[in-house]
């Protein structure tokens, strides 16, 4: 499966859907996991225990959790994932883009694949939340150093 760069505004969704800014965290965060094609019972693991370590979800049970990944996988099955990506990243509060970002380049990192197309997500998302280069970078190096632990 291929992201697309830029997403086609004509894409309308078939069913009259929102994401909340926290399952706007998370599609974003899972659309880099399906960027190979498939979501495997371990990526779902691992992206629920970064989302638990992340204070906006710590106090989440795992079954809201669970709640949101079905609602974003619905979505997703449904209507692309360039809907989805266009739900997400509409859905993310400006003062949680250096947060997604965060992460979103944890999960990139903690998938051990990062693949072409999962770096030009990271770009684009880049780009759409308008984090400067300098800011990025540190970003990924803090987040690199905390995969090393």
């Amino acid at each position: 499966m291929k992201l697309m760069p830029k997403v086609n505004l004509s894409n309308t969704l078939k069913n009259d859907i929102s994401l909340r800014f926290e399952e706007a965290l998370g599609a974003i965060a899972l659309i880099v996991i399906i960027t190979d094609g498939y979501l495997a019972n371990i990526e779902v693991s691992l992206l629920s225990t970064i989302l638990s370590r992340i204070e906006l979800f710590s106090n989440y049970p795992s079954q809201v959790i669970e709640r949101m990944f079905n609602k974003v996988l619905t979505i997703f099955n449904q209507n692309g994932v360039e809907i989805l990506w266009k739900m997400a990243v509409k859905g993310v509060h400006h003062y949680l883009y250096n947060s997604d970002f965060a992460l979103t380049t944890d999960v990139l990192l903690a998938d051990f694949d990062v693949s072409e197309e999962k770096e030009q997500l990271l770009i684009n998302l880049c780009n759409y939340l308008e984090i400067p280069e300098g800011k990025t970078g540190e970003i990924f190096q803090i987040m690199l150093k905390n995969q090393r632990l």
